[in-house]
């Protein structure tokens, strides 16, 4: 997924259904928009959990995704990115 933030991200948001924070779990996928501060725009990043919940790494440190929910389930922000399939 390389190229331009701005149409990687536009290009996401085409293809992919809005992340939602019942059916990540840690390992799960997610790509940011451009609205974070402290994400950089079309970062692919990886979902991790501890005590405090489920996260993505940031240059805060950690960016909990409770923060980003929406009144319907969906993540602020955060595209999922299903697993590739790869041929063997």
């Amino acid at each position: 997924m390389g190229g331009n933030p701005d149409e990687v991200i536009a290009n996401a948001w085409k293809h992919y259904k809005p992340a939602r924070l019942d059916a990540l779990k840690p390992g799960s996928t997610v790509l940011a928009d451009a609205g974070f501060r402290c994400i950089a725009p079309a970062s692919i990043l990886s979902v991790k959990e501890d005590e405090c919940g489920l996260y993505v790494k940031c240059s805060d440190g950690r960016h909990y995704l409770d923060g980003q929910l929406n009144e319907d389930g969906t993540l602020a922000g955060l595209v999922f990115l299903p697993p590739v399939t790869r041929a063997t």
